[in-house]
């Protein structure tokens, strides 16, 4: 993964893809041992100086139900993980895809307005159990790439449709997955890119394409570290990684709420209890 601006650093990459261990099945991977490989890919590492007057856009965080310690789940079956994660009875999931039915039929009958988008990124292969109970209850998902592999969005898409791009690591193709995609939902543009650069600079690419057709939303991925910042009207958005972690930086995935055409509220669901510190200490650090 290209740097932004300066050296190549270690991070964390599973050995293991989530297609392989499918295909495989006679070595069940942990989630909780990916965490502890070492990532042979060199990507960048935020520069810049801190700030201690820093404006954060939006931010609101909460602990996803999860423990401290979780029990490492098992992802060999990759199809099955919406169970594992949702459907089981006491469990919060089970409770969020009741609630999810409850909003689609107040949705039909013109009780309930807006939509809510979940948001994920840099899966790199590894869909936690815990990022598919945080996203169960969205309306639509959207996927920032480095996805690792097709069985990833279909396991997504047994949630919700999906919105997706492909990363770095994908070959920019995954799928249906390309480089760029655009959707509007609830009257809300959003423009899906992997690689942004930083929201203050983006890339030419990025920066002709919003050019050439406004968005009101830029969601993006690659470099792992959360952002919720209004530039100019349009709203910057990385979940951060949802996949393998890098560094001290969060695992997590994000929920934005659309009304009436316009992002009513967006937030950050920590994926575990190191993650919710992680997410105050680095959010907005590309704009720093």
């Amino acid at each position: 993964m290209a740097g932004l601006g300066g050296g190549e650093t270690g991070v964390e990459v599973p050995q293991v893809r989530v297609g392989q261990v499918l295909r495989q099945k006679r070595q069940p991977l942990l989630a909780a041992q990916l965490d502890e490989r070492g990532h042979q890919e060199a990507v960048e590492e935020a520069l810049g100086p801190r700030v201690t007057h820093v404006r954060l856009q939006g931010l609101s965080v909460r602990v996803a139900g999860v423990a401290p310690e979780p029990e490492p789940a098992p992802v060999d079956e990759l199809k099955h993980l919406g169970q594992v994660a949702g459907l089981l009875p006491g469990e919060p999931g089970h409770r969020a895809r009741v609630s999810h039915a409850k909003r689609r039929a107040a949705r039909r009958s013109g009780r309930l307005a807006g939509m809510r988008i979940g948001v994920i990124s840099d899966t790199h292969g590894l869909l936690r159990p815990e990022a598919v109970s945080a996203l169960r209850g969205a309306d639509h998902l959207l996927h920032a790439g480095d996805i690792g592999g097709e069985e990833v969005l279909a396991a997504l898409e047994e949630i919700a449709p999906v919105t997706a791009v492909a990363g770095n690591v994908d070959g920019f193709r995954c799928g249906h997955a390309r480089e760029t995609a655009r959707v509007v939902l609830e009257g809300v543009r959003f423009y899906l890119t992997h690689i942004l650069d930083r929201p203050r600079r983006p890339r030419p690419e990025v920066e002709a394409e919003l050019r050439r057709e406004a968005a009101d939303v830029v969601v993006f991925g690659h470099s792992h570290l959360p952002h919720d910042e209004v530039l100019s009207g349009v709203r910057f958005f990385n979940p951060a990684s949802a996949g393998p972690r890098r560094f001290d930086y969060p695992v997590s995935v994000g929920m934005l709420e659309v009304r009436r055409g316009r992002v009513a509220r967006s937030e950050f669901v920590p994926l575990d209890a190191r993650s919710e510190a992680a997410l105050q200490r680095h959010m907005n650090q590309l704009s720093r």
